[in-house]
């Protein structure tokens, strides 16, 4: 049984009211024209101020520290290239960790194999299944 809760008195007509305006919204006036599309340029080229972006975040930017034209910091890379094992080490654990990303990801790949097997047997009718009879 269903029964009016005296709490919320017009939540019939709120909700009647909102589906109204809802729906009135979606309505065009009689009078309503299409416009008309606008002409658009073939192609659009940029003022000269601007050019185009060539991202080349993948390239190893070696001596970076140059653009700073700080002889200290230079001397500071310079010998910690030269006088750090560690370095090295560090350099073949990112290759060791590389390879072994491509490793994993090759199991995402499609797999393709090819397996020709054949089996032939031939049994001779004089031989019963496994008992011997004398």
């Amino acid at each position: 049984m269903h029964q009016n809760n005296p709490s919320r008195p017009g939540l019939g007509f709120g909700t009647a009211f909102l589906g109204v305006l809802v729906l009135a919204g979606c309505a065009v006036g009689p009078d309503y024209q299409r416009p008309a599309p606008a002409a658009l340029p073939a192609a659009w080229k940029a003022g000269s101020p601007w050019k185009e972006g060539q991202p080349r975040d993948a390239e190893i930017k070696q001596n970076f520290w140059e653009i700073f034209d700080d002889p200290v910091l230079t001397g500071l890379e310079q010998e910690a290239t030269t006088n750090s094992p560690d370095l090295r080490a560090a350099f073949e654990r990112v290759e060791q960790s590389r390879a072994v990303a491509r490793i994993s990801r090759a199991d995402l790949m499609p797999a393709l194999s090819f397996d020709p097997n054949g089996n032939r047997a031939h049994y001779s009718e004089s031989v019963s299944a496994g008992l011997k009879m004398w």
